[in-house]
């Protein structure tokens, strides 16, 4: 997926078992984050999306989505790194293969319209201060730095 298409359809059940669904999150940005736990900047991006989550609830939902083989390895990060946004377990692999992210973790950042605004791949420093960025400027352009 790439930046100008329709988001495809991301829903499922979080690890503790409640129901997740982008098309109800419509007229809100949503930050969709692919990882694993094996995966290093994935673990280092967590805590930012987790801080990102929070300074813009009334705007902004952040969903994960864990890749790994192993429900319990997910369940288990997210426990231990303290996320509050939801996390689905992709099982299937399905949704990952709808998305087509190109390595982990990838990070979507969807428009109230259900539009993709933004796909980083990869994490270092930057990602978050851009992210950071793109929401505050809401679905309008990212001011420059």
């Amino acid at each position: 997926m790439s930046t100008g298409q329709a988001a495809p359809a991301l829903a499922g059940f979080d690890v503790n078992g409640q129901p997740v669904d982008l098309a109800a999150l419509a007229g809100k940005m949503v930050i969709i984050d692919f990882w694993a736990s094996w995966c290093e900047p994935c673990q280092e991006a967590m805590p930012g999306l987790d801080e990102l989550a929070g300074d813009y609830a009334d705007r902004l939902v952040v969903i994960g989505v864990s890749v790994d083989e192993d429900p319990e390895q997910a369940r288990a990060f997210v426990q231990r790194v303290g996320v509050g946004f939801p996390i689905i377990h992709d099982s299937d692999h399905s949704i990952a293969a709808r998305w087509a992210p190109p390595k982990m973790p990838t990070t979507f950042v969807v428009d109230p319209a259900g539009v993709i605004v933004d796909v980083h791949d990869g994490y270092d420093a930057a990602t978050l201060t851009e992210l950071r960025a793109r929401v505050a400027a809401g679905s309008g352009p990212v001011p420059a730095h």
